[in-house]
């Protein structure tokens, strides 16, 4: 990947590409009219909370919200091995990819709170620095890294 990216310097472009939302279903434009809010609630089931989570856990990607479950594991796994383990592990110089896999799930596991990096470096069985270092690689931190990486 590193030789491809370096002979498509130049001849690349980055498109973004958003998650669908609830939005996306209708087909009239976005109108916030007291009419067309009354019109869309016609046709719109009210959210409950099963149909929330179950709308976060699918995601909002096409191709992913519309595939069944063994499809949708396989999209996600190939993004983290694809995106997380070998492109972190290569800019990050991180060898040992058990461990960092564990520390990727023990992230995952915590995302909604505070990060406590004594949680994170146990679970993934690191040192604490190791694991300070380590979220600031996924924060993209290119100050953070090892120097050894730095110099490839």
């Amino acid at each position: 990947m590193k030789n491809i990216r370096e002979r498509l310097a130049g001849r690349i472009g980055n498109l973004t590409l958003y998650s669908l939302s609830k939005r996306t279903t209708f087909t009239n434009a976005l109108d916030f009219s007291l009419s067309c809010l009354l019109e869309r609630q016609k046709v719109t089931k009210k959210n409950d909370i099963v149909d929330v989570f179950e709308h976060i856990w699918r995601g909002g990607m096409p191709q992913v919200l519309l595939a069944d479950e063994e499809q949708r594991m396989e999209y996600y796994n190939s993004y983290v091995d694809t995106y997380l383990m070998r492109d972190v592990s290569e800019t990050g110089g991180i060898t040992d990819v058990v461990r960092f896999r564990k520390f990727l799930n023990a992230c995952a596991a915590l995302v909604g709170e505070q990060v406590n990096y004594k949680t994170l470096a146990e679970t993934a069985e690191i040192s604490q620095p190791t694991a300070k270092e380590w979220v600031s690689i996924l924060q993209g931190r290119g100050d953070s890294l090892p120097v050894a990486a730095l110099c490839k």
